[in-house]
């Protein structure tokens, strides 16, 4: 069941008067098909209430190298089956992971030493889990993968 409140009180007042116990889940549920209804028994404990809120859509999802995902972007009322198109979402983002993991994890590596040490140089055995030797940052001197990382030209 939701309703949708029109202030931050009546979303309150909503949450707040049903209390999570079987005779307030029962009257509820009035009305509901038996089969529901013969469900209850079935369960050990009832969930908290949760208070369920969304937002107009945002002008963007996205400022500079910041992207919001999720709820963070689009909060929404779980009111049109969201879940039926996570298949192409998940296949999209093993695409994000596949071009990001690579480049972070090696990024998270070396971050591991101090600027003054060329962690590509000490680890470079272990980088090349993630990532081509020939694409690898250059390991001759630590501001080089500052170069790398940021994409400055010499």
């Amino acid at each position: 069941m939701y309703h949708t409140a029109d202030s931050t009180e009546e979303a309150d007042h909503l949450v707040t008067r049903f209390q999570a116990d079987f005779s307030s889940l029962e009257k509820e549920l009035e009305g509901f098909h038996p089969q529901i209804l013969g469900l209850m028994p079935k369960a050990k404990d009832i969930l908290p209430v949760w208070k369920l809120q969304d937002r107009d859509p945002l002008p963007t999802w996205c400022r500079g190298r910041l992207l919001l995902v999720g709820d963070a972007a689009h909060p929404m009322l779980p009111n049109q089956g969201q879940g039926t198109w996570m298949d192409e979402i998940s296949e999209r983002m093993k695409n994000f992971e596949d071009v990001r993991r690579p480049r972070a994890s090696l990024v998270q590596l070396v971050s591991r030493y101090p600027y003054y040490v060329n962690g590509v140089e000490v680890i470079k055995d272990r980088l090349i889990e993630y990532m081509a030797a020939d694409e690898l940052p250059p390991a001759g001197n630590p501001n080089d993968m500052r170069r790398w990382l940021f994409n400055l030209r010499s």
